[in-house]
């Protein structure tokens, strides 16, 4: 019976051991605060705690930008350790990251970045002149600054997520391509009605073979009767026939001898192993694994006129 998680943590209550309560997910407000704070998208911090949805903001936020706002704490104990985001999550965020650099790069979003700056630039001088005491700067002059400022600001986002967009069409056709390319390979190329055509042309093959395997056999047998019943000598080796000097001999496991050559039952199965190692070997495939395709087949059991 397995161990429950609260069965597990009252053994280690009583060895001394402390195990933290799992964390709960931080509330939505506290999350999107920490989105805003290091600007990265909400969805990416959804169902984290607080700590884990700080660390892994931060961590994006030093990948795109530099230094972040608040640096992660570092862990210094094994409840802190828990609390780092798992190899899954530090992928997920480095690949936010390369992401976010990436759209940030593309001239579209460079032009408007320059913009906006530029119009943030025009209101800091208009409200330092106005600080300073410039009676003709109005609040009309600062009104429509930030406006302006605040458009630009929009009209990066708006940028931003164009795209944003526009890289994740691309995507969705690459991996549109890649499934038909897939698809073509899988069904057509090297599909079924490929391999059921040749596999009916082995099979025809095979059992052509077994069925000449068989009669084959079948005439040793009747050899053997032949022979045996006009008193040809039996001996338990071709060894010792051929000592005894009968080129014509009957041998151990209803093999016999003719004219000095040696004939026994052929195993079918074997041979067919035989068969397969030999095109594995001469198509140079492997089994699952990298493994020779032998399978029982031994040399060492086909006769070697049939090798």
């Amino acid at each position: 019976m397995p161990v429950t998680d609260k069965r597990a943590r009252e053994v280690a209550r009583q060895l001394g051991h402390a195990i933290p309560e799992p964390e709960q997910a931080a509330a939505p407000a506290e999350l999107a605060a920490i989105a805003e704070r290091y600007e990265v998208r909400p969805e990416l911090l959804a169902g984290r705690s607080r700590t884990n949805a700080e660390d892994l903001a931060a961590a994006i936020y030093q990948h795109t930008h530099g230094a972040p706002h608040q640096a992660p704490a570092m862990p210094g104990n094994a409840e802190q350790a828990s609390r780092l985001p798992s190899r899954e999550q530090v992928r997920a965020a480095e690949a936010e990251a390369r992401e976010a650099a990436v759209i940030e790069e593309h001239p579209d979003v460079v032009a408007a970045h320059q913009a906006a700056e530029q119009a943030a630039v025009t209101l800091a001088d208009l409200e330092r002149q106005v600080v300073e005491g410039d009676d003709d700067i109005t609040v009309d002059h600062t009104g429509k600054a930030r406006e302006a400022a605040r458009f630009a600001q929009l009209k990066l986002s708006a940028a931003r997520r164009r795209v944003r967009d526009q890289r994740e069409q691309e995507r969705q056709q690459q991996r549109a391509a890649a499934v038909a390319q897939v698809r073509t390979s899988l069904t057509e190329t090297h599909g079924g009605t490929v391999l059921d055509e040749l596999r009916g042309t082995a099979l025809d093959s095979l059992t052509a073979y077994l069925a000449a395997i068989a009669a084959r056999n079948n005439a040793l047998r009747q050899a053997y009767g032949t022979l045996r019943s006009i008193g040809t000598p039996r001996h338990d080796s071709s060894h010792f026939a051929d000592v005894a000097g009968d080129d014509t001999a009957l041998l151990s496991y209803n093999a016999v001898q003719l004219d000095g050559r040696e004939y026994q039952p052929l195993q079918a199965e074997k041979l067919v192993d035989y068969l397969v190692w030999k095109a594995a070997r001469n198509a140079g495939v492997k089994a699952a694994g990298g493994k020779d395709i032998r399978a029982e087949a031994k040399s060492t059991i086909i006769p070697t006129h049939w090798q």
